[in-house]
């Protein structure tokens, strides 16, 4: 049988598999009972590893692409995200030597998830902010820090104590609407002396969610950079416990670089704790050129925030394709990563024109956002392919 004939059969044996598992399953952590999303149980991605394992030593060496099939349908199902860990486990799979396999090339794809977050949303509810991130043609979507009520006073979305029902009927609302929540922000300051207890409880929100992705923003102010690491480090076997990924944010002052921020990481050394690195704030914050910065960083680099900058006639963010960042060069450094990586668009604004007072207009900012970043995607992949057929 031929391997592209396999692969509904594996689509579906993991499909009954998981749910005849886990649907029903309530998982007790150390940290609190939470009921799970049969996709988001602890196990249900150890349980995809293993029979994608045991079908790639039989069917491997006949189609090396089935690989970067699987991944396609990882990424493309609504009903399924694995951690990136996970991904790159699943996307790196080698057949034995005596198997007599193909070697595998170089280049493999980075599969690029196109969120918009709700933060340029944050003057109107998070109801309006995904409908119209939905409605912009988005499939992903990233919870930003605050939004207003029905009653206009602003507000966190969620905030460390909050219950995990909450948390989890923001999810659906999302998911009624076609998206799937890739991360949020923690709102967190790691400076604080209860910042690992605070994380802990966005962690658990997180996995009740089915977010595999916390954002943390900060700056080295009184903390030495030792005492980061230790704390940082503690937060990853936390994250690890609950099956998300700490995204440690490039901001401003001693960690705002992705260099920078890198060697904070390499200092962690924890598997779910890694990078969002972030073009426009670096720039804004910095001065400093975005590409070099990222070519310096980019194998710890898990999801990137997407905002444009420009410099004249005056100095602001603005929607991705309306500053100076060339985002074909950008997203062209981590383009060959081989894994599942997020593109957050964080700022939707045009330049010299005054802020949307409306929501139908961030609509259509959306929409250009959306429109634009799939056009260099498919762009950067079309080049990926020449490269790997040459």
């Amino acid at each position: 049988m031929e391997a592209s004939n396999h692969f509904p059969i594996l689509q579906n044996s993991l499909t009954f598999g998981v749910k005849s598992r886990f649907s029903e399953d309530q998982t007790l952590h150390k940290y609190g009972h939470i009921s799970l999303h049969p996709w988001t149980h602890p196990q249900a991605a150890t349980y995809v590893e293993e029979v994608f394992l045991s079908w790639s030593q039989r069917y491997w060496q006949r189609r090396d692409w089935l690989r970067l099939q699987l991944l396609s349908w990882i990424g493309l199902s609504g009903s399924l995200f694995l951690t990136n860990r996970q991904a790159i486990a699943v996307g790196t799979v080698e057949a034995s030597p005596e198997q007599n396999s193909p070697p595998r090339h170089p280049l493999q794809p980075s599969r690029f998830l196109i969120a918009c977050s709700t933060a340029p949303y944050q003057s109107f509810t998070f109801l309006r902010a995904i409908q119209g991130i939905a409605k912009a043609g988005f499939r992903y979507v990233a919870w930003g820090s605050s939004h207003v009520d029905f009653e206009g006073e602003s507000k966190f979305l969620l905030k460390p104590d909050d219950a995990t029902s909450q948390a989890k009927l923001y999810a659906s609302q999302c998911r009624d609407l076609g998206l799937e929540p890739l991360s949020l922000q923690s709102g967190i300051d790691p400076e604080e002396d209860t910042a690992v207890e605070a994380l802990t409880k966005m962690f658990r929100l997180a996995a009740a969610a089915g977010i595999p992705q916390v954002i943390l923003s900060g700056r080295l102010r009184k903390l030495p950079r030792e005492k980061w690491a230790e704390r940082l480090r503690h937060a990853g076997h936390i994250a690890q416990d609950f099956d998300v990924t700490l995204l440690l944010k490039s901001s401003e002052g001693e960690l705002g670089s992705g260099a920078a921020c890198q060697g904070m990481i390499e200092a962690v050394d924890h598997p779910h704790v890694k990078l969002q690195y972030d073009a426009g704030g670096v720039m804004q914050a910095l001065n400093i050129d975005p590409l070099p910065d990222l070519r310096r960083c980019h194998q710890q680099v898990w999801s990137l925030a997407l905002k444009d900058h420009r410099l004249q006639p005056q100095r602001q963010h603005c929607g991705p394709g309306l500053g100076v960042i060339d985002h074909y060069q950008l997203l062209g450094i981590v383009a060959a990563e081989g894994r599942i990586l997020p593109l957050c668009v964080e700022e939707l604004a045009a330049p010299l024109l005054p802020p949307p007072r409306h929501p139908d207009e961030l609509d259509d900012l959306a929409k250009r956002s959306f429109d634009y970043l799939n056009l260099v995607a498919a762009g950067l992949q079309a080049n990926l392919q020449t490269s790997a057929n040459a």
